[in-house]
Parts: C-alpha cells; structure tokens; sequence
C-alpha cells in the first residue's frame, strides 16, 4: 500500500542544487536542469511510495485514496483538511461578501484549535464536492507539498500520530 521506510529526497536534492547554483559562478546546471531533474526524481519517488511501475499507475490513485482516509483518522490533519475544504468552498462559491484575505487563518497553533468560516453564507449548490476533495488530494501528493505529506503519512501510520510541527509545515504550504 504504502512505503513508510522510504526516504524522499527530492525536495532537499533541489535546495542543495539551487544552494551551489547561488554560490557557484561556473554552473554545472541551469535552473531549468535543477527543476526537471528534481520533477524526474519527485516522478520517480511518488512511484516508490505506492509500489507503483510509472505515474500512470492505477496503484497510485488507489493508493492515495486509501492513505488520505488513514490520515483523516488523526483529528488534527482532519482540521486542517476542513480549513482548507472551506477556504476553497469559499473560492468555489465566488462568494464577493467574504474574501480569502479576510479570513481570519490561525491554523498554525494548533493547540489553540482551527477559526471556522461560516459557510451559511456560501452557495453550496454551486459547488462541486467531489472536486473540492479532489482538488485537496492532489495537492498533498504534488511536487510542491509531497515532501511534507510524506512524512506526515509515515508518522500517522507508524506511530499514530503526526508532530505538531510536522502539521505547521503542512499549514505553511496549504494554505
């Protein structure tokens, strides 16, 4: 199902990259060599983790699916999963009376528990649903957020739970 003794290492491959690109005047590599050999090894390691051939394996979708529900368990990544379904209810709805901006977004301490949006006033028959959560799983498990994911995913099944600080990170780059 899923790789918990993987390492991904896609993430700080590019920033020690991108750090010798900055310090080097003679560039072994171009920032767009950087980006698509870091996106190859991103690719490749999405695959690792779901014992998956390519990225067009149904094993990952599948599998995505499944370790989304595992992490809906912990009821912390469940707060901060439905922060962010009601910030994009919100965006879905086009709703001109509350803007993202004006939200108030305290979700970094969690202990404190999660500000809610009301919703009454959002037109939820316009929305989609199915592609609100859609939208959701797929930018856990993207390039930009997958190395955070993981180790989230790696320590809610391991341990059974996720550190807080862990969950901050994750808060950072969703919202």
């Amino acid at each position: 199902m899923y790789d918990t003794k993987f390492i991904v290492k896609y993430h700080d491959i590019q920033e020690e990259l991108e750090l010798i690109l900055k310090k080097n005047n003679e560039h072994q590599y171009s920032s767009q060599d950087i980006l698509d050999i870091c996106n190859k090894l991103y690719r490749d390691e999405l695959c690792s983790v779901f014992y998956a051939e390519d990225i067009m394996d149904d094993k990952i979708d599948k599998g995505m699916k499944t370790v989304f529900d595992i992490m809906l368990v912990n009821p912390d990544f469940k707060a901060i999963i439905d922060k962010v379904k009601e910030l994009l209810l919100l965006k879905e709805s086009k709703n001109s009376e509350l803007e993202l901006d004006t939200v108030d977004l305290d979700v970094i301490n969690l202990e404190s528990g999660l500000d809610t949006v009301n919703l009454e006033s959002v037109n939820l028959e316009s929305v989609n649903l199915d592609t609100i959560n859609l939208e959701i799983l797929l930018t856990l498990f993207s390039e930009n957020i997958f190395y955070i994911t993981h180790r989230c995913i790696c320590q809610q099944i391991t341990t059974g739970r996720i550190d807080t600080e862990l969950l901050s990170k994750l808060v950072a780059k969703l919202i």
